[in-house]
């Protein structure tokens, strides 16, 4: 596996000397009162925008290394509400576990050095388009999430349909009560109408 690491030095220095965690770390994680210094990285190098490296990653030999979920950790840093730092330290499992297309941006964390060895030293584009088919799985499992809750889907249905008719004349919504329940009907001019019961 390719993991795409951002940098501050000279490409040459990590070709060179790999990543001491001691010094060459990007990011340090708090873990109950503890500060756990960390090398960040990508499974695509589509969202960085400064240079990086690449790292060959054994995924038989990644002990030390995990992935988290990257959108909450914006999120934390955004905002510093402790529930989002909570959620994203909760979002770490180990690199080997991950099911890809579980988080939207997968981050890796690497918890020890890397050697000169597992560096890249050309940056290599094979995995481009690994981002958009992980959005793609990513989407495909929220869907399944949601489909499994079918009053819950039926409510983005509704929300969605009624946020159209704000913005359109032609689509006109009726209600009507059923019990504990309600039918809501969107008739279009010529076209068959949407039906949807929450």
């Amino acid at each position: 596996m390719i993991v795409y690491i951002p940098i501050q030095k000279n490409r040459e220095y990590y070709i060179k000397n790999g990543f001491d965690i001691e010094k060459d770390y990007n990011k340090i994680i708090g873990i109950a009162g503890l500060e756990i210094k960390c090398i960040s990285g990508f499974l695509t190098d589509d969202i960085l925008n400064g240079d990086y490296i690449s790292l060959k990653i054994d995924i038989k030999e990644a002990e030390n290394i995990y992935i988290a979920n990257y959108d909450l950790w914006v999120a934390w840093t955004s905002t510093q509400q402790l529930s989002f730092n909570k959620m994203y330290l909760d979002s770490m499992i180990q690199f080997k576990k991950y099911i890809f297309g579980g988080y939207r941006i997968p981050e890796v964390i690497i918890t020890k050095s890397v050697p000169p060895q597992q560096i890249v030293s050309q940056n290599i584009g094979f995995l481009k388009g690994i981002e958009t088919k992980n959005d793609d799985i990513y989407l495909d499992n929220l869907i399944g999430k949601i489909m499994e809750d079918t009053n819950s889907i039926n409510m983005v249905i509704v929300d969605y349909l009624e946020k159209l008719c704000q913005k359109r004349n032609d689509i006109i919504k009726k209600i009507i009560p059923r019990g504990n329940k309600k039918l809501y009907i969107f008739v279009q001019k010529d076209q068959l109408p949407w039906t949807i019961e929450v």
